[in-house]
């Protein structure tokens, strides 16, 4: 899971995503389209969350479910 927040939270994820679509809102397919090397972003994982994920905040759930509509 770290090497997948890893990408997702990260630079190369937003450019790998407009050189697919550069759409505001993005499908899912077009995520399923983006390449993953998961040996790299577990190294990448590994020195940025030496003690695994961070805990997730309340305020992080507060955004989602603001983002999600409800």
């Amino acid at each position: 899971m770290s090497a997948i927040w890893a990408f997702c939270s990260s630079e190369e994820f937003n450019v790998a995503v407009r050189k697919i679509d550069q759409k505001v809102n993005v499908t899912n397919a077009t995520i399923a389209k983006i390449p993953f090397d998961l040996d790299h972003w577990e190294k990448v994982a590994a020195k940025k969350f030496p003690h695994g994920l961070p805990k997730p905040s309340a305020h992080a759930g507060r955004t989602l479910r603001i983002a999600a509509g409800r």
